[in-house]
């Protein structure tokens, strides 16, 4: 619900669609997973983020769509707890 309004208060920024990945990957995984999921995602996006900018010179304000990193990050997490190594 957080980041629905988020969605709603940012208009537009963090997407709708955004708020629903989180809310699918928290119903299905459940809290703790979804907490890593969100900060991993960030995580992520921030390392693009910077890359973005300081190599590809792309000004401070451009809009990168959230899901690529939200799917990475469920990767990540499912790869690391069903794939033992």
């Amino acid at each position: 619900m957080l980041f629905m309004i988020s969605s709603v208060a940012s208009r537009g920024q963090l997407g709708f669609g955004d708020a629903l990945l989180f809310a699918i990957t928290g119903f299905g995984l459940g809290f703790m997973a979804n907490i890593f999921i969100i900060m991993f995602s960030f995580i992520l996006a921030f390392f693009a983020a910077v890359f973005l900018v300081v190599v590809k010179h792309k000004p401070r304000n451009y809009c990168m769509p959230l899901a690529p990193f939200v799917l990475s990050s469920f990767i990540f997490y499912v790869a690391g707890v069903y794939l033992p190594l």
